[in-house]
C-alpha cells in the first residue's frame, strides 16, 4: 500500500517553526539554570566510562578499580562507585550501563581530550573540559532533537497539529525534568535517535531508497545499545 503522508514543508511551517524556537528556549533556560558541568556525575559517569577507560586507562574490564575511584572522589562524581560490579569468575569489574551513550558522546570527549593539555586542563578524562564539552555536545543535540521531531511531524501532520505536539510534548510532559536537568541521560539521545529513526522508515517505504533504510538501522541499533528494550523498534521498519 502507498504510504500517505501530508507534503512536508519545513521552510512555510511557520507555526510549528515558531513553536519548535520557542520549545528550544525554554530548553536552553531550564537547562541553562542548572550546573552545566555536572552531566558526568552519578548515572552519568556510568555511561561515560568507556570513553576514559578505553582511550586513556587503558583497562575497560576495570582491573584496576583504583583510578576510577581516584576519579569519583576528585571529582564528587557520585557517593558510592555502584556504576560498576565485580566479577566473580575473573579478575575486573563489569558495567552495569551499556555503551549506547558513550558512542553518541564520543566526539565531545575527543574535542576534550585533544583540547586538555594546550589549555592548561589534566587530561584525565574527568576535569572540567571534559564536563562541559559533553554537557554543550549533549545539550546541541537536544535541540537537535526537537528540530528532527518537528521534521518528522510534518511528515504526517498540519503546521497546527505539529506545532501542538511540540507544545504538549516538551511544556507538558516530564520532559524538562528528564532532559534538561540530566544532559547525558538515555532520554535525550533516544528522542533524537527515534525521531531520525522514524523519518528513515518513513522514507525507505515512501521512496524505496536504501540510504534510509541503512539510516533507520544505525540509528535502531545504537538505540539497542543504550537500552537494550529499544530492539523493539525494529518491528516497526518491516511492517
Amino acid at each position: 500500500p502507498t504510504i500517505q503522508s501530508c507534503p512536508m514543508k519545513p521552510f512555510t511551517s511557520r507555526l510549528s517553526g515558531l513553536a519548535a524556537l520557542c520549545m528550544t528556549a525554554l530548553l536552553l533556560w531550564r537547562a541553562l539554570s542548572s550546573p552545566l558541568g555536572a552531566s558526568l556525575h552519578w548515572d552519568g559517569a556510568g555511561y561515560y566510562f568507556y570513553l576514559p577507560a578505553t582511550f586513556i586507562y587503558d583497562d575497560l574490564v576495570l582491573e584496576d578499580r583504583s583510578w576510577f575511584e581516584a576519579m569519583r572522589e576528585k571529582y564528587d562524581l557520585s557517593g558510592t562507585l555502584y556504576q560498576v560490579h565485580a566479577m566473580t569468575d575473573r579478575p575486573g569489574h563489569v558495567n552495569q550501563y551499556s555503551s549506547g551513550v558513550a558512542i553518541l558522546i564520543a566526539p565531545a570527549f575527543f574535542v576534550a581530550h585533544a583540547l586538555a593539555k594546550p589549555l592548561g586542563c589534566e587530561a584525565d578524562g574527568f576535569s572540567p573540559i571534559y564536563q562541559y564539552s559533553v554537557s554543550i555536545w549533549s545539550l546541541a543535540l537536544a535541540v537537535l532533537g526537537i528540530f528532527m521531531l518537528r521534521r518528522m511531524l510534518l511528515r504526517f501532520f498540519t503546521d497546527g497539529i505539529t506545532a501542538w505536539v511540540l507544545v504538549l510534548l516538551i511544556a507538558c510532559t516530564n520532559y524538562l525534568v528528564q532532559i534538561p536537568g540530566t544532559l547525558v541521560s538515555p532520554h535525550n539521545y533516544l528522542l533524537l535517535l527515534f525521531a531520525i529513526y522514524l523519518t528513515a522508515v518513513h522514507d525507505w517505504h515512501a521512496t524505496s531508497q536504501r540510504k534510509h533504510f541503512y539510516i533507520a538501522v544505525a540509528c535502531g541499533a545504537i538505540a539497542g545499545l543504550i537500552r537494550p528494550t529499544e530492539l523493539t523498534w525494529f518491528f516497526i521498519l518491516p511492517f
